[in-house]
């Protein structure tokens, strides 16, 4: 799971920034160790800390699964910055694999406004998101995977 933050204070980027992202309302997260390649740091099994480069952003490469994630928030040097509240993952049962039976799940939803579900954000769960699930058959937490940098978005704001 890609997230990608850019703090700006008055639209300038905020370098040497502190960004904190809270997954503790996401009680079915399963999170894998970061390798030595990632800049993060984990905090206490739900909080993920990284400094902003020069430019302002911040880059976590989380490795893991949810079936259950219904708040994150996104603080800047302590500062809440944004929040969201679900996290999709085509991990529907948190085993750190994609397989048919996360599929199963997703497609147990269809038709349904279930954030959980929701992997390409459109509001509800349809055939594309099922779609998008199984081009991540196979694909593991504990392993690298190709991840598109629009996995979860850009969150652009500022704080004062």
């Amino acid at each position: 799971m890609a997230i990608r933050v850019v703090v700006r204070r008055s639209r300038a980027p905020v370098a040497h920034a502190a960004v904190t992202i809270d997954l503790g309302g996401c009680p079915g997260l399963r999170i894998v160790a970061p390798t030595p390649a990632d800049s993060f740091l984990i905090v206490d099994g739900c909080r993920f800390v990284c400094s902003t480069g020069n430019q302002g952003t911040a880059s976590f490469g989380l490795h893991g699964g949810a079936y259950a994630c219904l708040m994150i928030s996104v603080l800047a040097d302590g500062v809440p910055i944004a929040q969201r509240m679900a996290l999709a993952s085509p991990d529907q049962n948190a085993d750190l694999v994609v397989d048919m039976a996360d599929i199963a799940i997703l497609e147990s939803k269809v038709g349904k406004k279930d954030a959980t579900a929701d992997l390409d954000g459109d509001g509800g769960v349809t055939a594309a998101d099922v779609t998008a699930a199984r081009a991540h058959i196979g694909h593991r937490a504990d392993a690298i995977t190709p991840a598109r940098a629009t996995t979860w978005g850009e969150i652009k704001t500022g704080y004062r």
